[in-house]
């Protein structure tokens, strides 16, 4: 399936519980629809409070978007706060921890390295 379009609705679509069991994600597209090194895009949700523990990736970066709420993303110790309109990306090996302060809508994606 790399090698055809990939259209869908977010308003059709599931949500599911995300790899870190916090949260709820709505998955848009994984490795296995595309041909380039994405791993996976998804709608994350975080509820206030909630909070994701801290990993890393030895394998990827990641990117978020952030469109509604507010979080503190804690990365190698240092916090940054996440708003509507906020982009961050996660280098590779990084430690990192996301905990909602109010309910989170992002957008995320991870390329492997």
């Amino acid at each position: 399936m790399q090698n055809k379009i990939v259209f869908k609705s977010s308003d059709e679509m599931n949500f599911i519980s995300t790899n870190h069991h916090t949260g709820l994600k709505k998955v848009l597209i994984t490795d296995s629809d595309c041909a380039s090194d994405l791993t996976q895009a998804a709608i994350g949700t975080l509820s206030a409070g909630q909070e994701i523990e801290n990993h890393k990736h030895q394998t990827m970066e990641e990117f978020f978007f952030f469109s509604h709420g507010f979080g503190l993303f804690n990365i190698e110790g240092e916090d940054y706060e996440c708003k509507a309109g906020t982009f961050i990306k996660i280098p590779l090996n990084k430690n990192h921890r996301l905990k909602a302060i109010e309910n989170l809508k992002f957008i995320y994606w991870g390329v492997a390295i």
